[in-house]
């Protein structure tokens, strides 16, 4: 059975994390109940643990205190300077546990994402942007003519997709891009170019939501551009 249709969320958050963070995998180790990850850091020879627990040692499916202590025990014998543990959710006892130890841990319900102003999330956008440009295209554009996914002609909005208009409690709205034509003129084609755009406009509203979501979707391309070119 693969690691993904065993736990596929808890796999597709350690994965969001590694990608933030620009952690490469240097070992894969499988267990009976957890799946580890020997990585390294992009800017410094530190090494992370990364250990996703498949199955808990108790029935309510909580990491207990003892799986809590046992990544302590491993992060010294793999010689690793952290660890980043992964799991359905942690009991009390564990999360102490961890916490004491410095051991960062991470549930179904929380966030990939740290703390980030809007302008610090807007900032880490454009690096993944340019990434992901160098990669797909070989080259960051300095300008809308030298992007390969630029068009001059009428492209159909992202924001609104094409509908003109955005959904409300009470009434649908003009979108604020597209004025409610449903379709924008000098636009990018490109799904990464229009997430980025779109990110230029969520910060000028400040919408930190949307631009959460905006990351995680360069993310998520970054991450099978990446499963495309290493398949193992």
């Amino acid at each position: 059975m693969s690691e993904e249709s065993k736990d596929r969320e808890l796999i597709e958050k350690r994965n969001f994390v590694m990608e933030l963070r620009d952690y490469q995998k240097e070992e894969l180790i499988k267990s009976p109940d957890s799946i580890d990850i020997i990585a390294s850091e992009t800017n410094s020879e530190a090494t992370i643990l990364i250990r996703v627990i498949m199955d808990s040692q108790l029935k309510s499916g909580a990491v207990s205190v003892d799986q809590a202590r046992q990544i302590k025990e491993d992060i010294s014998g793999s010689g690793a300077e952290k660890g980043i543990l992964f799991g359905e959710r942690f009991t009390s006892e564990a999360k102490k546990a961890l916490r004491e130890e410095g051991i960062e841990f991470f549930s179904k319900k929380k966030s990939p994402l740290p703390w980030m102003t809007p302008t610090e999330l807007h900032e880490r956008i454009q690096s993944v942007t340019d990434h992901l440009c160098q990669i797909k295209c070989g080259r960051i554009p300095l300008s809308e003519e030298e992007c390969g996914g630029f068009s001059r002609e009428p492209v159909r909005c992202s924001f609104c997709d094409g509908t003109g208009n955005l959904p409300t409690h009470y009434r649908s709205q003009r979108c604020p891009i597209c004025g409610g034509r449903g379709y924008r003129t000098r636009a990018y084609t490109c799904k990464v170019r229009l997430l980025s755009d779109n990110a230029d406009f969520h910060l000028e509203k400040n919408w930190f939501f949307l631009l959460k979501k905006d990351l995680l979707m360069l993310l998520e391309i970054l991450r099978d551009l990446r499963c495309q070119s290493n398949p193992s």
